[in-house]
Formats: structure tokens, C-alpha cells, sequence
């Protein structure tokens, strides 16, 4: 398994990716040529926020029984893909 550094570096790159095509379109969503790419990095973003949990934001200070109740943390990130 990679360590949390390497995967840390690896969501930042991705966040960093979806957020130069989201500027790339209108600023708030990507171009309809790169919507395909766009998807496919919010999956390895939710694959990689399941693997290493710290990388989730969260607003509430019982941080736990927040990340329990988001789909992609309990049920994995195919599911919450599938099943938005």
C-alpha cells in the first residue's frame, strides 16, 4: 500500500486537475469535450478519499460519525458512483 504521503500528493494533483477544467469551462463546470476526463478524476478522488479518510472535509467536530454516514466511506467509492 502507498504510503499517506504519496497519497496525499496524488489527491492534491487530482483536485488540482478537476479544478483546471472546471476554470478551463465556465468556471463552474467543465468543457462537454472533458466532462469524460472530469468524471473519471472524481473517481480517483472518492477512490482515494476511501483509502486515506483524513483527505474528507468535514464541518462538524464529531468527525467520525460524519464520515459514517457519507456513502462513499461506508458503503466504498464504487457505490457512491453508481449511486449518487
Amino acid at each position: 500500500m502507498a504510503s499517506a504521503t504519496r497519497i496525499r500528493n496524488e489527491y492534491k494533483t487530482v483536485c488540482q486537475a478537476m479544478a483546471d477544467l472546471k476554470r478551463k469551462g465556465d468556471g463552474h463546470s467543465p468543457l462537454p469535450e472533458d466532462s469524460d476526463t472530469y468524471c473519471r478524476l472524481a473517481v480517483v478522488k472518492n477512490t482515494l478519499e476511501w483509502v486515506h479518510p483524513i483527505l474528507i472535509k468535514t464541518s462538524k467536530t464529531d468527525r467520525w460519525n460524519e464520515l459514517m454516514g457519507q456513502r462513499h466511506f461506508v458503503m466504498g467509492p464504487t457505490h457512491a458512483v453508481l449511486y449518487p
